[in-house]
């Protein structure tokens, strides 16, 4: 919450009017996909899932604690969780790696959401009431990759092998600091981005590169360029019907020059 107060306040353009309703971003939103989209979320989730624990897999740690049986060991391990705070784990492990973790949840929704593609972050009710799903995915998501049935608990049972490993730090950080965090944040930059790239196309697209969880999900997950966004094919149309409609106008003021060109010619 921290950093949505910095962007409010140092950048106040970024609040918007509050007295005014939002604009709706331009937006290219294929047919088919409903206002949230979610055979792309549940696809989107299971490759994160694989990539989170294909790094996992490479920690010996893990590899060595995978024979056993599967349900008793992943039970163990939920009932280790305890009601205390510190697991034991590294300051950029607790407070940077998770927030970047809980982001991607939230990106993830977002993607595969329409009204999260239509607000820019300000107050306005279109972006919270979207960020608010986005939190209560990335809770959801957060619970299955600590306790679920495909999660540290049940691949590589961290809390038999790591006695206090399992505690509240994860389920509270990784969602609430990576949504209403290190996702707004990404937002503000994207807003940043947005408001030059109209003429300055090519240092908007590196300033949106800086949104590392959201290229991640776009380059890992979508298999696009880190910098796409849905709005660009809109932007692109919208700007190739101005670039028309202006070719249209110098046409017809040429026909006329030429009309009175002629006319004066007769006289």
């Amino acid at each position: 919450m921290l950093v949505t107060v910095f962007f409010l306040l140092v950048f106040p353009s970024v609040a918007g009017d509050k007295s005014s309703a939002p604009e709706k971003l331009p937006l290219y939103w294929e047919e088919g996909r409903g206002d949230t989209d979610w055979w792309g979320i549940t696809s989107d989730s299971m490759m994160c899932l694989a990539v989170f624990h294909g790094f996992r897999m490479s920690e010996e740690k893990t590899r060595k604690l995978l024979d056993g049986p599967f349900f008793k060991d992943w039970g163990d391990s939920v009932k280790s969780m305890e009601w205390k705070w510190d697991d034991g784990g590294k300051f950029f492990t607790n407070y940077i790696a998770h927030p970047w973790q809980g982001s991607t949840y939230a990106f993830i929704f977002a993607d595969n959401h329409r009204a999260s593609n239509e607000y820019q972050l300000g107050w306005n009710k279109g972006y919270w009431n979207s960020k608010h799903k986005q939190f209560l995915f990335s809770l959801a998501s957060t619970i299955q990759f600590e306790i679920g049935p495909i999660s540290e608990a049940s691949v590589g049972n961290v809390g038999i092998n790591r006695p206090g490993a399992m505690r509240m730090i994860d389920f509270v950080v990784t969602p609430v600091l990576g949504t209403y965090g290190w996702s707004v944040l990404e937002d503000g930059i994207d807003r940043i981005a947005y408001s030059i790239e109209g003429e300055h196309r090519y240092w908007g697209r590196l300033i949106r590169m800086l949104c590392l969880t959201r290229s991640f999900v776009n380059t890992c997950l979508g298999f696009r360029t880190p910098w796409y966004r849905h709005r660009d094919k809109a932007v692109d149309m919208n700007r190739s019907k101005a670039e028309m409609a202006e070719i249209h106008r110098e046409y017809e003021r040429l026909m006329e020059l030429k009309s009175f060109s002629v006319s004066q010619s007769l006289k």
